[in-house]
């Protein structure tokens, strides 16, 4: 399937592949300081390349039953090699529980252009689809992208803040209440 950015971009998304792990590698490597520490909830500064290729080996064998993830690709204009922009996913929480943990990252250069709205609504359509009804997402307090993707995606947002992590819970059973990006 198909997304378009704020800026007229056309991305392609989906399902994620084992083949997608060189791919994730250089998205990682690509990614701030700051857009790391947001998303993984540290850095990995000083991390070995090997331990990198092993998680993102381990990250692109899905495991159906358990998560779904998806990932948008962009061909750069006069280039034939796409090239990961985001990834977003949702793992059950237990074998067959009804709970999933959301996790999404955008590169630096895409943020802002409607990619992690458009992505996580894919994710929860699909989460809904394999009989996942309730969504947790951990994050930094501060991080306010991830914050306003989930407002935007329009289910009730249940908050609890604690020594500077922030745990939202949402329910997919409940109506989202769509609003109008700015």
């Amino acid at each position: 399937m198909q997304i378009k950015t704020k800026n007229g971009e056309i991305l392609e998304v989906r399902r994620v592949q084992p083949s997608d792990a060189p791919l994730m590698v250089r998205f990682f490597h690509g990614l701030s300081y700051q857009t790391r520490w947001r998303r993984f909830l540290r850095t990995y500064e000083g991390i070995s390349p090997l331990w990198i290729r092993r998680e993102a080996r381990r990250i692109a064998r899905i495991r159906p039953q358990r998560q779904i993830a998806f990932i948008a690709l962009w061909t750069p204009p006069h280039r034939k090699h796409q090239q990961m922009v985001a990834g977003v996913q949702v793992i059950r929480t237990t074998r067959d529980g009804p709970e999933g943990e959301f996790a999404i990252v955008v590169a630096d250069a895409f943020q802002r252009q409607g990619i992690g709205v458009q992505l996580t609504r894919i994710a929860f359509e699909e989460a809904k689809k394999e009989g996942i009804t309730e969504i947790v997402a951990y994050m930094h307090a501060d991080n306010t992208g991830i914050w306003r993707t989930l407002k935007a995606v329009g289910y009730p947002l249940h908050c609890e803040v604690g020594l500077g992590e922030r745990i939202v819970r949402l329910s997919l059973l409940e109506e989202p209440v769509l609003h109008t990006q700015s």
